[in-house]
């Protein structure tokens, strides 16, 4: 299912000239240095912990590791985590 919603993605992007990003099934996430991030279409909170925070989106899990990370906010399926971060993964 997963991967059919991503060709079709792709396939609607190219036709259109509509950016991936902009569809609702797919999640954006921006970093500011190495003391913010921000997730949008956020669908769960995984793991809450100091050194690590694994939050759910729509297309994958994402792993935030560092120091005093703390949910600065959460507004719907907005998430922005404030720490000191040194690692993320992606996980399928």
């Amino acid at each position: 299912m997963k991967k059919r919603r991503q060709r079709l993605t792709k396939s609607i992007s190219e036709k259109t000239d509509i950016p991936e990003n902009v569809f609702p099934f797919s999640s954006i996430i921006n970093i500011i240095q190495n003391s913010e991030i921000s997730v949008e279409n956020c669908k769960a909170i995984l793991l809450y912990e100091e050194n690590e925070i694994r939050l759910r989106t729509a297309c994958f899990v994402l792993c935030i590791k560092g120091d005093e990370l703390t949910l600065k906010s959460y507004f719907g399926s907005h998430i922005t985590v404030k720490g000191i971060i040194r690692e993320l993964h992606l996980e399928e």
